[in-house]
């Protein structure tokens, strides 16, 4: 969970930082509206009764209302939640595949024993520590773009500057704009009193709803029952979709009633004797809705009353992918087994198992449900004998999940990419025979090495440190051989074609470098307990002469074997190359 935790804790700072952004945003926008707002008005009053007011004031006010219209209108105003801090962060990211989401998703699952039999703890645990891996070589601050902030600063500062300009440059600017005001105030107020006096029956009547009661009819995909909410305030929570009827009653006698979603698209309601009203709506998109009467003196009132309309989430689908025998290297022949745990919250509608190869796509089918089910999981093997794959051939594949909805269109999501390679045994015995040749060199210099010493043991006389020296030099040298040997040995085994006697061969080589690695070995502990004695005694070099004897003897015999088969792999390499270009000229 330590993963799980630290991934939270960056797109909490991811989150932090986008709302300092948009309280400094929203600072600049609203100043800057202000403030345009008052130059607008003081141009308006200083250049009446003229009729350039009304050009200058809405020229000032399209300029300053278009960029405050467009930047609130944005998402930059808009909060976000954890899983829009992952979107931005991988949007900003792209190498990180998805896998961010991924793991915000799938780890609250772990803490949840239920889940648990569902989905695999240690996959999502595996999945955790990658995308928290990933994370760490990021840097939360640079996700959310600031350029926004700048251009609204600039655009308040401009409108500033304007104003400042306005007001202590033009002559009187201030004086005759609070003059011209005040003489519009009067004569407004005088009209007014005017209007009402002659036409006392001019006030419109004042309209009630009340005993609001709802039912949402869910889409056929969610196969969810209808919900009725008695009585309601009218607030609405519902997926796209979504068919709401409402009933209420008004408190005075109409004529007619409809409902007006968003201020433009209008539903005609049915209206009682008793003073009941019902009418239904879709939901299509976040909002608010309101009532329109039109009362015995024909005239339409919209209540000012708004009524909320809010979308509810249908979340995407789920998958994890299991393979069942991972290999970074497959034959063309092998079948490629794939366990799924797929799941929604309304139902999956198939399962597609999709390769990429080179700029190739490759979709299979592996599962259609029908009937809704919120979870699937099963078993597939991939036969990749029916897919005609070249050897050498990078693959990645993956699981891709849709969901049933069909007002929006299907939710897709898709599982962790896995990729392997397709064998080539030219390619793979090419390289072996490259390693037979390395390991023949190695055995080669450590063959040069113990006949030089066996002269040298035979002809001067050496001392025990000097035996100790030697011993500790080829026992080195010995482990190179031995691992490389080993190498070869299991490489050889997965290629499969090998004869016994090669296999025996580097067996035996394997098996009595190491006998005489481990006699070395003895014989340093010998020198080394005869130079630690409180008096040191002469240690003889004669054990030292015989085991280089027995190694020197051991590497002739283990390199002529090898150049053996080394020249003959390729010369069946230059014959299979010779056999394959008279096919083709045929």
């Amino acid at each position: 969970m330590e993963a799980y935790s630290q991934i939270n804790q960056f797109l909490i700072r991811v989150q932090k930082n986008c709302s300092r952004i948009r309280i400094i945003l929203a600072t600049y926008l609203f100043l800057t509206g202000l403030l345009g707002a008052l130059l607008c008005l003081a141009l308006f009053y200083y250049l009446q009764p003229s009729a350039i007011s009304y050009f200058a004031c809405a020229l000032l006010f399209l300029i300053i209302g278009k960029y405050i219209h467009s930047t609130a209108s944005s998402s930059f105003l808009k909060k976000i939640n954890r899983e829009g801090a992952a979107l931005l962060t991988e949007k900003k990211y792209p190498e990180l595949n998805n896998s961010l989401i991924n793991s915000l998703q799938l780890g609250e699952l772990i803490s949840s024993p239920e889940k648990e039999k569902v989905f695999s703890s240690a996959f999502i645990h595996e999945l955790l520590t990658r995308t928290q891996d990933h994370l760490t070589k990021l840097n939360a601050d640079s996700v959310i773009e600031k350029s926004r902030t700048t251009h609204s600063r600039n655009l308040f500062l401009s409108t500033l500057a304007l104003a400042l300009v306005t007001t202590f440059i033009v002559p009187d600017f201030r004086q005759q704009a609070l003059k011209n005001n005040s003489a519009s105030i009067n004569t407004s107020q005088t009209t007014t009193a005017e209007i009402n006096i002659s036409n006392p029956k001019l006030k419109k009547p004042d309209y009630s709803i009340h005993d609001l009661a709802l039912k949402f009819n869910f889409p056929a995909y969610t196969r969810l029952q209808a919900k009725v909410i008695n009585p309601s305030d009218g607030s609405v929570k519902a997926l796209p979709g979504t068919e709401v009827l409402i009933k209420g009653k008004i408190d005075q006698p109409v004529q007619a009633a409809s409902l007006v979603v968003n201020g433009k698209d209008s539903f005609l309601m049915e209206s009682k004797k008793d003073s009941s009203l019902s009418g239904s709506f879709m939901v299509r998109e976040k909002g608010f809705y309101q009532f329109r009467v039109k009362g015995n003196s024909a005239t339409k009132t919209v209540l000012p009353k708004k009524f909320p309309i809010e979308l509810a989430k249908d979340q995407k689908p789920s998958i994890l992918l299991f393979p069942a025998n991972p290999k970074p290297v497959y034959f063309d022949t092998d079948k490629v087994q794939i366990f799924y745990e797929g799941s929604d919250d309304f139902g999956i509608r198939n399962i597609e198992l999709v390769a990429q190869i080179d700029e190739k796509t490759i979709r299979k089918n592996i599962k259609s449900l029908k009937n809704g089910e919120k979870t699937s999981q099963g078993r597939f093997s991939w036969n990749l004998a029916m897919e005609s794959f070249k050897p050498g051939q990078k693959i990645q594949y993956y699981l891709e999940i849709r969901d049933n909805d069909n007002v929006t269109g299907p939710n897709k999501n898709q599982s962790e990419i896995i990729r392997f390679t397709i064998y080539d045994s030219r390619k793979e015995q090419e390289n072996l025979v490259r390693l037979q040749d390395e390991l023949i060199e190695k055995m080669i210099t450590l063959l040069a090495t113990g006949l030089v010493e066996n002269n040298i043991l035979k002809t001067t006389k050496r001392d025990a440190l000097y035996g100790k020296k030697l011993l500790a030099s080829n026992a080195d040298a010995l482990i190179d051989i031995i691992g490389l040997a080993k190498h070869i040995k299991n490489q050889a085994n997965e290629l499969g074609n090998f004869p016994q006697a090669y296999l025996t061969l580097l067996n035996n080589i394997i098996s009595g470098l190491k006998a005489i690695r481990q006699d070395k070995i003895e014989a340093i502990d010998q020198i080394q307990g005869t130079i630690m004695k409180p008096t040191p005694v002469d240690f003889s070099l004669f054990s030292i002469e015989m085991l280089n004897d027995r190694m020197v003897t051991h590497l002739e015999r283990d390199i002529l074997y090898l150049i053996k088969i080394t020249n003959r792999q390729k010369m069946d390499r230059v014959m299979d190359l010779k056999n394959q270009l008279s096919e083709l000229t045929e």
